[in-house]
């Protein structure tokens, strides 16, 4: 069996997993991406028209599109938000996220924890499930990189007393049904309007009308939730 009938097989497999992965790309796109990218081999040169052995990996890379941001929008003054979606590898740091904000006057991106505000260093991992201030003197908006994955368990200590607080997810759930997970301990939700620059109502467990816990807990959206206990915040994904 010579060279080529063994690789005729393995390039055709390679192909099918091209076409799966990049359903939008032509055949053309394809071919290219393969000679693009093979790794170059010497004893092939001028004997092969690339001169190099195929790397799949690298070749599905090329077909793939760039990612596509997604987007936190701040408005002047003081801002509440969370990221609801677990960040890519390397677009997951306050750098990352908050680097392009302008205009902020001087202030940090904080956060409160553990009954502490705590200044977002720049290489601070940034996740959901948390929530962050900041201020900017114009409006903008704020682009993400998600990652591929976002399946999984989330988690999160929340400590008796008020902690800052996102929801993970784009799905729009009630209060009831996003803090679930601590049922027992979650007693306020409450939201800030930062068009307005004023807190909204809050959301009462086991409340009625306004304050209902039926209402939404919005994604991007920080909150101030009360807990009565320590409690763990888990949730699957």
């Amino acid at each position: 069996m010579d060279g080529t009938s063994m690789a005729t097989p393995a390039v055709a497999g390679v192909v099918a997993l091209l076409r799966d992965a990049a359903p939008g790309a032509s055949l053309q796109d394809i071919r290219s991406a393969l000679l693009n990218t093979t790794d170059p081999i010497p004893d092939l040169e001028g004997k092969t028209v690339t001169g190099g052995r195929i790397n799949a990996t690298a070749a599905l890379q090329a077909l793939a599109p760039p990612p596509v941001p997604d987007i936190i929008p701040v408005f002047p003054g003081w801002n509440h938000i969370s990221v609801p979606k677990r960040l890519a590898a390397g677009d997951d740091t306050a750098a990352a996220v908050f680097g392009a904000l302008t205009n902020t006057s001087g202030h940090s991106v904080i956060r409160y924890q553990n009954n502490t505000w705590i200044t977002v260093g720049m290489n601070e991992s940034i996740s959901p499930l948390s929530s962050y201030w900041l201020y900017t003197a114009v409006p903008q908006t704020l682009p993400y990189i998600a990652d591929l994955n976002q399946s999984g368990m989330f988690e999160r200590p929340l400590s008796a007393g008020w902690n800052g607080f996102g929801v993970v997810g784009t799905d729009l759930l009630s209060a009831q049904i996003r803090l679930s997970p601590v049922n027992d301990t979650w007693t306020y939700a409450v939201g800030y309007n930062p068009e307005s620059q004023i807190y909204e109502e809050p959301i009462i467990h086991g409340g009625t009308g306004n304050q209902s816990d039926s209402r939404i807990l919005m994604p991007a959206q920080g909150y101030w939730v009360y807990m009565t206990a320590d409690a763990e915040y888990r949730v699957q994904q």
